[in-house]
């Protein structure tokens, strides 16, 4: 099995839309805005929560944790509502599955 045929539908655009990497490119942005936010001098901030949909959720983690687009590609989409722990940089898992339909 050929790299492009395993990974395209991760770079693939959706017509008039974004591919999973522009959705990962995305997240990786705001790092940058909860690094400095983080350590600005009259803030303590320890903790960040993120809502966003499943999609998100798991690009937010391959980006924050430095996985692969294998890891991508066979991690199932996390339902809606779903809690996932990101404690010093490591994935500690989900603390709520979410709902299904």
């Amino acid at each position: 099995e050929g790299v492009g045929k395993k990974f395209g539908e991760f770079w693939a655009r959706m017509p008039m839309g974004e591919s999973k990497f522009d959705v990962c490119q995305r997240v990786h942005q705001m790092f940058g805005s909860f690094w400095r936010d983080a350590s600005r001098d009259n803030e303590n901030i320890s903790e960040i929560v993120c809502v966003s949909h499943g999609a998100t959720i798991k690009a937010f983690v391959m980006m924050w944790t430095q996985l692969t687009v294998d890891w991508f590609s066979h991690e199932p989409t996390p339902a809606n509502a779903s809690i996932r722990a990101l404690v010093n940089g490591e994935d500690t898992g989900y603390l709520f599955r979410g709902f299904r339909k």
